[in-house]
């Protein structure tokens, strides 16, 4: 999103090299040697791709793929190769029947819009996750939500309930656009680079975002803001997951904010996501998201309130109803 001109330079570089892989999908195919030369830069990316551990697996990797003819041939070695360099949220994906948007995707028929009810003056937010490639079902998914926050904030009189329980993640910019209504302007989330870089997400670079991708009239949403500021409560679990803990990091930096549930997934490294020349792709894992000006760990993240599963809803509830009515 937004950050360091050098890392805007980088992901944008990064987009062409995505590109002219995927364009080389129809020339002679490489061999293994060849293939993996290729995909190392993409690997050195990763937040663990350096020390001595790293570099023994690299040798060890060579000395595998010494006989290794084609691609296929060195699939289980850049299976090690990506967990070794990105850690646990970084895998390697062979070539599927449906490339790229089969494999990442959110398709028309998994889709799940959020969702917006109120009970008892409490406005109910249910976030799903969602892989957006799709542009229509990512407006979608924001423009729901987000009518859904504006249309029913007069009946909101104790605060909101924002419910991660079930999202395992996959984009979080249409989490954060869904949401912002409810979001102030400071920053709302970071990722933290292994080079000292941080990229800063803000209700502003979300906008150039949308512009850059072709989809102004979603950006104009980000200005829309609720009438009346009230207390948050942010329901997490275990499933809570990926870009579902980076919209976590998010509404936790509002003020007036507390989050129940159990201890996330812990995965809240930032990935790029590079297919490779045969239709295999790289999920690596190149930075960490954090709440703003906060140390990132790639780790589960606790909620204020512990609660039995299922009693999330109560206990968040009875909390704002303690903090009083507007």
């Amino acid at each position: 999103m937004s950050g360091s001109k050098g890392r805007k330079v980088f992901a944008a570089a990064a987009c062409a090299v995505s590109a002219g892989l995927l364009a080389t999908t129809s020339t002679p195919r490489q061999d293994a040697r060849e293939y993996l030369a290729a995909v190392l830069p993409v690997l050195e990316q990763g937040i663990y791709a350096e020390g001595e551990q790293w570099h023994d697996v690299l040798r060890a990797a060579s000395r595998e793929a010494t006989d290794a003819v084609e691609p296929r041939d060195v699939y289980r070695i850049l299976a090690i190769l990506t967990r070794t360099a990105g850690g646990h949220h970084s895998h390697f994906e062979p070539p599927t029947a449906g490339g790229f948007i089969a494999a990442f995707g959110t398709s028309a028929s998994e889709f799940v819009a959020p969702t917006v009810r109120v009970e008892d003056g409490i406005g109910i937010v249910t976030v799903p996750a969602i892989t957006a490639l799709d542009q229509r079902l990512f407006a979608t998914y924001v423009h729901d939500a987000v009518a859904g926050i504006m249309t029913h904030q007069d009946e909101v009189t104790r605060g909101w309930i924002i419910d991660l329980t079930a999202n395992t993640g996959g984009g979080f910019a249409p989490m954060l656009l869904a949401l912002s209504p409810l979001l102030n302007n400071a920053d709302l989330l970071e990722v933290a680079y292994p080079d000292g870089e941080v990229d800063r997400v803000t209700k502003r670079s979300l906008r150039e975002y949308l512009v850059w991708n072709g989809d102004p009239y979603t950006s104009g949403l980000v200005d829309l803001h609720v009438d009346h500021a009230l207390p948050i409560a942010v329901l997490q679990s275990g499933f809570t997951a990926s870009a579902a803990e980076g919209t976590l990091f998010a509404l936790m930096a509002q003020p007036n904010t507390r989050s129940f549930g159990q201890p996330t997934g812990g995965f809240t490294t930032a990935n790029d996501t590079v297919p490779l020349p045969d239709g295999a792709f790289i999920v690596i894992s190149t930075g960490y998201m954090r709440a703003p000006h906060s140390i990132a760990h790639d780790a589960p993240i606790t909620p204020d309130v512990t609660t039995v599963r299922g009693d999330e809803v109560r206990e968040a509830a009875e909390w704002l109803q303690h903090k009083g009515a507007r």
